[in-house]
């Protein structure tokens, strides 16, 4: 009798610690996979008239941290007779809600873009992110959502965004750092994308369709990594890992970013009537 209560409590003390477990991962997940909310966007200084500079702001991950864009970006744009100036804040492992908190950090903080993004001479925004949504399996819906936030964010500041597809990149090869990470990922797999690793296409659809169900798919230049590289293991020339480019490859993708920058540029100031070498900074 003794030991059948022993037990009984024992089986109790089990359940109840698994319970417990269950809820702890329950709130985990939903707090790291919930859905931010457009930020009230303080508006921009009165346009000081026409300049003959372009002021290329850049945010997102590791592939944007240390300035790995900046010179292929500037210098391409400048090699089509425009004065150009590279902003850039790369967070490395950043998803694409901690991009766009990051919009409102303090300067102070290292991974803060604020003061980029804060600047009145700004004149289009590029976003690269993607890979550590995909790569962690949060989910096409929370990946396109943040990303619209951030479009909408540019366009209440009067910045023109250009979003970089999720990347191709080696997500079947990329590995967990450390067992609890493992586990996340393999949770994550199967509640948000049902079992499918390589998603990276679906992303990028999800993200299109946001756009276009938003009505602003018109106002944002969506750069198509494509290009580049549409297969990780065809193209592992320009990597220098599973998940990262190498010099060529983050070359190759600053100057396609800078020739879709200046053919929007191009066809907006002459669809006005103006010189591409001069614009309103709207």
């Amino acid at each position: 009798m003794r030991n059948t209560k022993l037990l009984k409590k024992a089986l109790l003390l089990v359940v109840a610690t698994g319970l417990i477990g269950l809820i702890i991962c329950a709130v985990y997940i939903h707090k790291d996979t919930s859905l931010d909310s457009l930020s009230e966007i303080p508006a921009r200084a009165t346009s000081s008239g026409l300049s003959g500079q372009l002021k290329i702001g850049v945010i997102g991950d590791s592939w944007v941290a240390r300035q790995k864009l900046d010179y292929a970006i500037e210098s391409t744009v400048a090699e089509s007779g425009f004065e150009t100036v590279v902003l850039s804040s790369g967070h490395p492992g950043a998803k694409s809600r901690q991009i766009y908190r990051n919009l409102f950090l303090e300067s102070g903080n290292k991974n803060s873009s604020n003061a980029l993004f804060m600047d009145d001479d700004l004149d289009y925004l590029v976003v690269v992110a993607g890979v550590n949504d995909s790569a962690g399996h949060i989910g096409k819906a929370f990946y396109s959502h943040h990303m619209l936030l951030i479009v909408q964010a540019a366009l209440a500041r009067g910045i023109k965004p250009v979003i970089v597809e999720v990347p191709e990149y080696g997500i079947e090869d990329t590995p967990s750092v450390g067992l609890l990470s493992w586990v996340k990922r393999s949770i994550y797999l199967w509640l948000f994308d049902g079992g499918k690793v390589d998603v990276i296409r679906e992303y990028r659809k999800a993200l299109q369709e946001e756009l276009q169900a938003s009505g602003i798919d018109d106002k944002v230049f969506l750069v198509r990594f494509s290009s580049i590289a549409n297969d990780y293991n065809a193209s592992k020339d320009l990597y220098a890992n599973s998940s990262h480019l190498n010099h060529d490859g983050y070359s190759k993708l600053g100057k396609l970013i800078a020739d879709s920058i200046t053919e929007w540029h191009n066809k907006a100031m002459h669809s006005d009537g103006n010189s591409a070498a001069l614009h309103f900074r709207r």
